[in-house]
């Protein structure tokens, strides 16, 4: 974890998804109540669903006192041992260890231990064992469900443990958004209503929606899939029937983030869609359709349409792959909200979706990378047998990489500062 977001989660404070603890003996033998205590708190964080949540150790409770964590007990190895025994399902966990010494702030060499919960599946995560020792005052039964209620952690009720298993928020009024019902807002107001509650929406799933500074240009989401903060270009409309009008908006905003959000208030035609031939996957699920394409299958040409990209893929770029996420008829806030969890739950369960995920995220990053790096390489059309005597300004010649292409360097700077954006929204 970068020290800038520490910094952010210690001004956030303890909640849902925070919880500082300034000491912890668990992982450790003969320390029961220890051990209960931190398997207590990671069920109820795991039961945050889709959400990434947060244990750091050596912070006080008002996030303003700070020790180093002493405890050899607490590594990686043994919590996922622990976890598998102590919780059912076992919950996607990870243990980091950090220690920030480039700083005047008052954890400087302090040695923490932060524990990383989610996101997972939403489902009902339960404890596997008992943890009994009248002694130590600790009674934790197997089978018992926990959750956060705001910085606490408490066991479930029974009503909101059928709301786990079935899939859904396990509180009636969890996200606290007032309903908007987007096909009554007048028309030019719609966009501006989905991407407000949306926003919402985006900050009770751990992510973020991002603005441009031209209100009108598409805003980029981010959220966290398959282990990283993954940022998606958002598109809304009223419906999208015409012939390959998806493939088209992509086209005409997509500027290399790692995916697509098409969120339609009304219905989406198949035929909107690239054609089969180009997609690699193209799945209807009960949220919507997952559809994969190479980068290079973007551009289309026939004789009747022309589809390019607003900016072409560069030859300087390995292969990469754009996923489109499309929800259609979203009616209101309430049907928005879970549809992204059910496409957030889906990524997470279905092992095809998230490993073209992280695998584009990976890709994505690495052709961004390049190109701040090289410049964008284009094909200017010419060919050589041999390295010209005379090139033009930002011309380039490489045998070895490009053959006998002549390419040209290019520095767009709106996609210049794209890029950028991308890569570090992706770090948060």
């Amino acid at each position: 974890m970068q020290e800038d977001k520490f910094k952010r989660i210690l001004r956030v404070g303890e909640s849902r998804c925070i919880d500082f603890k300034i000491n912890c003996q668990a992982l450790q033998r003969r320390n029961l109540g220890a051990n209960a205590e931190l398997a207590k708190d990671i069920c109820a964080m795991a039961n945050n669903g889709n959400v990434l949540s947060h244990i750091i150790i050596g912070v006080s409770d008002d996030g303003k006192s700070f020790c180093s964590v002493k405890n050899p007990g607490l590594t990686d190895d043994n919590l996922q041992d622990f976890t598998k025994r102590a919780i059912t399902p076992p919950p996607r966990v990870k243990l980091l260890k950090r220690k920030y010494t480039n700083t005047n702030r008052r954890y400087k060499g302090k040695q923490l231990v932060i524990v990383k919960v989610g996101p997972q599946a939403r489902q009902a995560f339960r404890l596997n064992r008992d943890f009994i020792d009248y002694k130590q005052k600790t009674c934790y039964r197997k089978n018992e469900v926990w959750l956060r209620r705001g910085a606490t952690s408490d066991l479930a009720t029974p009503e909101e443990i059928a709301r786990l298993v079935s899939g859904d928020t396990p509180f009636k009024e969890e996200s606290g958004i007032e309903r908007t019902v987007f096909t009554r807002v007048p028309r030019k107001d719609q966009r501006e209503a989905v991407l407000r509650d949306l926003s919402m929406i985006a900050d009770n799933m751990g992510g973020r929606l991002v603005r441009q500074s031209n209100d009108q240009a598409p805003a980029r989401l981010c959220l966290p899939f398959a282990r990283g903060m993954v940022v998606l270009k958002v598109l809304t409309g009223m419906k999208f029937a015409h012939r390959f009008s998806i493939w088209r908006s992509v086209c005409n905003h997509w500027s290399y983030e790692h995916g697509v959000l098409i969120i339609s208030l009304g219905g989406v035609a198949e035929r909107t869609f690239p054609y089969g031939g180009r997609c690699e996957i193209h799945a209807k699920e009960r949220w919507g359709w997952f559809t994969l394409l190479g980068t290079d299958d973007l551009e289309f040409t026939s004789p009747d349409i022309r589809l390019t990209l607003n900016f072409p893929v560069p030859e300087n770029s390995s292969e990469g792959n754009l996923f489109i996420l499309t929800i259609p008829n979203v009616k209101d806030t309430d049907q928005m909200s879970k549809r992204l969890r059910a496409m957030n739950d889906s990524i997470l369960k279905e092992p095809v979706y998230s490993t073209v995920v992280q695998q584009t995220r990976k890709k994505t990053k690495g052709n961004l990378e390049r190109w701040l790096q090289q410049g964008w390489l284009l094909d200017t059309g010419r060919r050589e047998d041999h390295r010209p005597t005379r090139l033009n300004d930002n011309e380039v010649f490489n045998k070895r990489l490009y053959g006998d292409k002549v390419l040209v360097r290019e520095r767009w700077q709106d996609l210049h500062t794209a890029a950028r954006a991308v890569i570090q929204l992706s770090r948060k």
